[in-house]
């Protein structure tokens, strides 16, 4: 005997089958419209982060950072693991507004990673008196991993490195 599918049968399981894919493929793909805001958001913590470092403020810099024992700091010679690590290391390498000068972001780069991460590529520069004097430049290159957490954004990972002296 030869089944018969119901025509009717087969348009429910096929119209169910495509709502299905429509909500997995939703939860792992925003919308492309709000792509632009998330860009927007992450720049807007590098903007804060550079405007706190700025005024000399360390505090509200590693706001910028993801408040977690799963943060990622890493530079050429120094792996640090936490926030509290993070925090640490740039309180001893910067004590004071003159060590830390002037900062500024150049040619960041945002790459979508998914719905939720978002890669950020860049250059650094600081400005400081001494490097004035000497005609030094401390800058480098750096590669972020921004989360969102909630409404915010944060680096959980930071790969920061130095230029070498020309």
């Amino acid at each position: 005997m030869r089944s018969r599918i119901c025509p009717a049968a087969a348009a429910v399981a096929a119209v169910a089958a495509a709502a299905v894919l429509a909500v997995l493929a939703a939860g792992c793909c925003p919308p492309p419209s709000t792509l632009p805001a998330r860009i927007a958001a992450c720049r807007r913590v590098l903007l804060e982060q550079q405007a706190a470092w700025n005024r000399g403020d360390i505090d509200a810099f590693a706001r910028g950072y993801l408040r977690s024992p799963r943060l990622v700091f890493a530079s050429k010679s120094h792996l640090s693991l936490g926030y509290q690590g993070m925090l640490a290391r740039y309180r001893k390498r910067y004590p004071d507004r003159a060590a830390m000068g002037r900062l500024a972001f150049s040619s960041l780069r945002f790459v979508p990673v998914d719905g939720e991460t978002i890669s950020v590529h860049g250059r650094w520069q600081l400005h400081r008196e001494r490097e004035a004097r000497t005609r030094e430049r401390l800058g480098g290159a750096f590669v972020l991993i921004m989360r969102r957490v909630g409404s915010t954004w944060r680096v959980a990972i930071d790969y920061t490195t130095v230029d070498s002296a020309p």
